[in-house]
């Protein structure tokens, strides 16, 4: 008996569930699965509509830890902000990117390409300059990519800028004004408290975890591909509001979501993933390097959380066994 216990107190202990929680195969699927990939915490939302069918903490994370987003930045963030000032007329998807971007005028690049993932920028970069103005002028000379679609980094930070250009504030002031202050998303932005966030790494807490945006984040200038830390209660209030029309247009949020015809190589929408195949399909998200996910089915108004820092043991270790598995309950 004594050691049923001690195993239930540890089992507790790695769940750290709340016990009115209703119970789900999510539960037991979940620890082992850290276990064996060294991930050291995660947390799980899950819901359909405006209703949370599933909230729980995992390891050593607690349902109040903040996580760096990594690249769910670029549709929590910018994407949200890009398409806010087009419902406004303050953008136009067809504007070229030079019109706000000095060093980018006369190349051929859309705001929507840019969305799209089909700027033919390349997918990255170890910026040599020391300033955002000087590290965007490093991209824009940059040979154009020969494939369709090639997913960047380089797109989001370049959007990024043009949403501070159009708006005459930084990424981060205009989103807590326009989209996570309205939404009562406090514990969403650029500069988290360092002592509720997950470690990314032994060594990098509440600091963004990607060189690139790292090197670009400099003075006010916050980065449009990775950067932002939130909570998964913050993240799923985020998905009801976009489901529920509160944040975008019932016709953008469509639009967002829609794959785009042309795109051979990948199916995306503007901004957002369009998955093909079980058991992300059918819908969209958008994951993140540091162990991260967003997904939405907007048909049957579903949507997944799952934030996990699975790079703390290192950049190999692999976080998709957590996520498919989720998806495969969530998604079913």
């Amino acid at each position: 008996m004594r050691l049923r216990t001690a195993a239930g107190a540890a089992f507790l202990a790695l769940c750290s569930c709340t016990a009115a929680a209703p119970s789900s195969p999510i539960d037991s699927i979940v620890p082992p699965i850290l276990e064996k990939e060294r991930i050291p915490g995660a947390v799980i939302l899950a819901g359909e509509g405006e209703s949370v069918t599933y909230r729980r903490a995992f390891g050593t994370a607690s349902l109040d830890t903040i996580f760096d987003l990594a690249s769910c930045t670029k549709v929590v963030g910018t994407t949200t902000a890009a398409m806010k000032l087009v419902e406004e007329g303050r953008l136009s998807l067809d504007d070229p990117l030079g019109k706000y971007v000095k060093c980018f005028e006369g190349r051929e690049i859309t705001l929507r390409e840019l969305l799209l993932h089909r700027s033919h920028l390349p997918a990255y970069l170890k910026p040599k300059s020391s300033t955002p103005e000087e590290i965007l002028c490093e991209f824009a000379l940059l040979k154009p990519q020969k494939e369709e679609t090639t997913y960047s980094c380089l797109n989001m930070i370049s959007l990024g800028r043009v949403v501070e250009v159009a708006t005459g504030m930084p990424l981060g002031e205009y989103l807590a004004k326009n989209v996570f202050g309205p939404l009562g998303m406090k514990d969403t932005g650029y500069r988290p408290d360092p002592s509720r966030c997950a470690p990314t790494t032994p060594e990098i807490t509440g600091r963004v975890h990607d060189p690139l945006a790292g090197a670009y984040m400099t003075g006010d200038h916050q980065s449009g591909n990775a950067g932002l830390f939130s909570t998964g209660d913050d993240l799923s209030v985020f998905c009801r509001a976009l489901l529920g029309g509160r944040i975008l247009k019932p016709a953008t949020v469509d639009l967002i979501f829609r794959p785009v015809p042309g795109v051979t190589l990948h199916r995306r929408g503007l901004g957002w993933d369009v998955f093909e195949s079980r058991p992300w399909a059918p819908g969209v998200g958008h994951t993140g390097f540091t162990g991260t996910l967003l997904w939405i089915d907007p048909v049957k108004k579903r949507w997944l959380v799952l934030l996990s820092n699975r790079t703390f043991h290192g950049e190999k270790i692999d976080v998709r066994p957590l996520r498919e598995a989720v998806l495969r309950v969530v998604n079913s």
